[in-house]
């Protein structure tokens, strides 16, 4: 098992293959020399000069191999390096081949002389090459990853500032307000309690809801919990008790089925408690009615929430899952954007005009899901297998 999941695990020895393939190269020209001149002539000036030109290319395939361990590349590149060292002398000695047979007057020796020099030559050159490459692949994924760590960096950051002004214009305003009317109690400045104690409430309530809207995205940035199988017809059903049970003058339909499973975890009910609720708060009618219905393929499932208040303005719709920057937050869709994504989902403004809205939630089938996740698995198993090649 451990070789599977670490394929890099048997390529460590390469860097000394390289090491063993340079001293074999420059120990098999003396052989050649000694086979072709004999003994009394293996140390000419001639043949002395052919020593040093195969012991400067036998120690760039040995200096290669040093590099390649010491010049931190990964054991992933070492396969194409020995490729390129082994491929370029094959390919050179390939295209020498037919002109050795062609050329006359060559004796066996000198034939010998002439194709080990042509592979020597391709080895050093093609390892030099690969060097070259897998250095140069090594720092654009360095690089990749440099600019992606950056980037994750500055969302995170952009996240924080977003949390910290939405603590300290919301929180921090409602907790003025707060304070200023139970000082006007405390005094006795004015004698409309009853008002003061409302607003207190009212802020107080406010305060709470952001501080959990805040406790909410906190997690779902970090994304640190696995999904599993959520029941999306009892939580739908729930919310919708739920929403009958804080606002008494609603109206809720739903045609909701039974047996309806997505992936998710306990924060998916926020993106339907926070759609329900904005879909009440925000209408204008004498009696809000809220209809609710689930549409389930083999691909997807598809809620759609519909109201029937006043519709969203144009000016709205383009920001409307949008962070809001102006100090006047509305946590509520943004969260349930944040939500959506984390699970792999959508959301969409579907309809709005004077009749209403129609908020639609898309989330991929349990199927679709494995079948995605067994195709990656399959892709990433081809990936490791063509690279051990």
């Amino acid at each position: 098992m451990s070789r599977i999941l670490n394929p890099n695990r048997g390529r460590k020895h390469v860097p000394w293959l390289f090491v063993g393939f340079g001293g074999l190269v420059l120990l098999s020209q003396f052989a050649v020399q000694l086979a072709s001149d004999g003994m009394d002539q293996l140390y000419t000036v001639q043949n002395l000069s052919v020593y040093a030109f195969s012991s400067l290319l036998a120690g760039i395939v040995i200096v290669v191999g040093l590099l390649l361990r010491r010049a931190a590349t990964s054991p992933a590149r070492y396969p194409r390096v020995a490729l390129w060292c082994l491929g370029t002398a094959a390919i050179l000695l390939a295209i020498n081949v037919p002109l050795i047979l062609v050329t006359p007057g060559l004796n066996t020796s000198q034939a010998v002389g002439w194709a080990h020099g042509v592979f020597t030559t391709g080895a050093a050159g093609g390892a030099v090459i690969g060097f070259i490459e897998a250095r140069a692949i090594e720092q654009a994924q360095a690089a990749e990853r440099a600019r992606v760590r950056a980037a994750a960096t500055e969302a995170e950051r952009e996240r924080l500032d977003y949390l910290n002004s939405l603590l300290r214009h919301e929180v921090l305003n409602n907790a003025q307000v707060i304070v200023g009317r139970a000082e006007l109690i405390r005094d006795g400045h004015d004698e409309d309690i009853e008002t003061h104690l409302r607003a207190i409430q009212s802020q107080s309530e406010d305060m709470t809801r952001v501080i959990d809207d805040v406790r909410t995205l906190i997690k779902a940035f970090r994304d640190d919990s696995s999904l599993d199988e959520i029941d999306l017809s009892a939580l739908l059903k729930a919310e919708l008790a739920d929403l009958r049970a804080t606002y008494d003058s609603v109206e809720v339909t739903g045609d909701i089925h039974e047996g309806v499973f997505v992936l998710g975890d306990e924060m998916m009910r926020r993106i339907f408690s926070n759609l329900l609720s904005n879909a009440v708060e925000h209408n204008d009618s004498g009696v809000p009615h809220i209809e609710i219905t689930v549409e389930q393929t083999p691909e997807t499932v598809a809620v759609r929430v519909a109201d029937n208040g006043p519709g969203i303005s144009t000016a709205e719709r383009a920001t409307l899952f949008e962070r809001n920057e102006n100090g006047n937050h509305q946590v509520g869709l943004f969260l349930v954007s944040v939500l959506v994504e984390r699970y792999n989902g959508t959301i969409e403004l579907t309809e709005t005009g004077p009749d209403g809205s129609v908020f639609t939630v898309e989330f991929p089938s349990i199927d679709t899901t494995i079948e995605s996740d067994i195709q990656a698995t399959v892709e990433t198993a081809q990936i490791v297998a063509y690279s051990s090649l």
